[in-house]
């Protein structure tokens, strides 16, 4: 799912460091420990480092947690591991996907967009293995009709 050594190092575009606990909690979800289904992440204010900033956990209407777990003006990087049935399959068949969100609404600040979408490509390498990358500036563009059809197209590695 992520890469190890980007997790100890600076990021090259501008410095920004991983802190710790983003590790712990990605390899949790990742191994499916301790009923984790997201985690949002956001930049700290001084704008060099990415910390955890909510983690969530598999109830009942987890998808519409994680929305409100998205703020309306301020942006977030968030990895939610999806499992859905696949639509129109006669088997029903059902798939699991770990879906990268990069979030930053019109309503957030020119730098905060700005520091964003600089680091949005070095903080994506984390996910290796993530296949499914989808941003959105209104909680719309995560509807989860639309991520499952994305997660579902052709371009998106099992």
């Amino acid at each position: 799912m992520y890469h190890r050594d980007v997790l100890n190092c600076a990021m090259p575009t501008s410095g920004f460091t991983i802190h710790q606990e983003c590790h712990e909690q990605l390899e949790k979800l990742k191994l499916g420990k301790g009923g984790i289904k997201y985690i949002v992440f956001k930049i700290n204010d001084d704008y060099d480092q990415v910390l955890v900033d909510q983690v969530g956990s598999n109830e009942e209407g987890y998808y519409d947690n994680f929305l409100s777990c998205l703020p309306p003006k301020a942006p977030r990087y968030a990895v939610l591991d999806l499992e859905f049935k696949v639509p129109n399959d006669p088997d029903h068949l059902t798939k699991r996907k770990f879906i990268f969100f990069a979030w930053s609404p019109d309503e957030c600040s020119v730098k905060e967009k700005m520091v964003h979408a600089l680091n949005l490509r070095a903080f994506r390498r984390l996910f290796i293995g993530s296949s499914v990358h989808i941003q959105g500036a209104d909680v719309s563009d995560f509807d989860l009709e639309k991520v499952i059809k994305k997660a579902c197209s052709p371009t998106a590695e099992d």
